[in-house]
């Protein structure tokens, strides 16, 4: 190789190995509009960002399947989980963005051709539900023991809040419950599926997505916020945001911050 060569691809690569790796766990199974493929979504965007904004951190996106994810979490082999909430891993000492990047609520919905008005979900015992599994809901009062659910409701599981959606579209339910997120997801990508859909106004639980660190993650909450600030500031927040349909996050870093009370705690849910 020509000496010349050599030198030049040497230097060009210095600011990569030079980056202190941060790994970023994300479950490998689709939650559009967060995890779409291994390719796509909002948490591969935002690492993508975070790597151009800066020269000190190399952030390195891992897919794992959702129980080997908790098992790597129950471990402490990551060093960060992207867009989770605190409260679906209990008893871990976790540090955590003070930036909520989305504040998702859980509604439930139906095909306008069934549905007329809210009073249609005043009562869902009586009709079919279609759900995620694994989920603590707080109409089952957050028991996600799929045989007991079963056993109360006529109820069906799904592999993520999105196949929930086309599920109630092809009329194989009466209500759906699914996320804000995954529903503005479809407003941009399919408005005229979007416009079939009554969405109630009775929420069923919130939860608020952030970055959640381990004690052994190379970057410490305080840092990752200023890069977050950064990507506010810039206006790239807003465009792949947007790009989702989903508000832009206020994470400035004087904006004002949930309490440890947060809305993601069982005792707030349904609120």
């Amino acid at each position: 190789m020509n000496k010349y060569l050599a030198s030049f691809l040497l230097l060009v690569s210095l600011p990569i190995y030079s980056r202190v790796m941060v790994e970023v766990g994300l479950p490998d199974t689709q939650q559009p509009p967060f995890f779409i493929d291994a390719s796509q979504g909002l948490a591969l965007d935002i690492t993508h960002a975070l790597n151009d904004i800066q020269q000190d951190y190399l952030f390195v996106s891992k897919l794992y399947p959702i129980k080997r994810l908790h098992s790597k979490v129950q471990g402490k082999s990551l060093h960060i989980v992207a867009l989770q909430d605190e409260i679906w891993f209990p008893g871990l000492s976790l540090r955590s963005s003070a930036c909520v990047l989305y504040e998702s609520k859980e509604r439930f919905i139906a095909l306008k051709t069934k549905a007329k008005d809210q009073t249609y979900f005043d009562s869902i015992t009586t009709k079919k539900i279609l759900a995620v599994a694994g989920f603590h809901y707080n109409f089952a009062n957050n028991i996600n023991d799929e045989e007991w659910l079963k056993g109360q409701f006529d109820i069906a599981f799904s592999s993520n809040q999105y196949v929930v959606i086309q599920g109630i579209l092809r009329g194989r339910g009466d209500i759906g419950i699914t996320s804000s997120a995954s529903l503005a997801y479809l407003a941009v990508t399919n408005p005229q599926a979007y416009n079939k859909l009554l969405i109630s106004e009775r929420v069923d639980r919130h939860n608020q997505r952030r970055y959640l660190l381990f004690q052994n993650s190379p970057i410490d909450s305080d840092k990752l916020d200023q890069l977050l600030a950064k990507l506010y500031r810039s206006g790239v927040l807003a465009t792949l945001f947007s790009k989702y349909g989903l508000p832009t996050p206020n994470c400035a870093l004087d904006a004002p911050r949930a309490s440890a009370d947060y809305v993601g705690n069982p005792s707030k849910q349904g609120t």
